[in-house]
């Protein structure tokens, strides 16, 4: 099945939008992160967020962020409404290699 060029387009503009609200959040929230230019993942650092937790190493920050931070401000379960957390390590390598 072939779609028209205008679904692609409008589907583009959907996903640009979506970045664009995340990114917002994650800069009002404190966090480091660069716009991704052709994925529809960020990677954000959480480091410089005005908290104690984040002096946390990653698991125990990201098990934080989808338990306790998004289940409170959404209250919706978890698998629906939660970001995705990644230990970063797991997507990028260690300074050493």
């Amino acid at each position: 099945m072939e779609l028209p060029d205008s679904y692609y387009d409008q589907l583009a503009r959907e996903y640009a939008q979506r970045r664009d609200v995340m990114m917002g959040v994650l800069e009002e929230a404190g966090f480091i992160a660069t716009p991704p230019e052709g994925a529809y993942y960020v990677l954000a650092d959480y480091t410089h967020i005005d908290a104690p937790q984040a002096a946390w190493d990653c698991e125990r920050f990201a098990r934080w962020l989808t338990t306790d931070v998004v289940w409170r401000q959404w209250a919706a379960p978890i698998s629906t409404r939660s970001p995705a957390t990644v230990k970063g390590s797991c997507v990028s390598p260690s300074p050493s290699g």
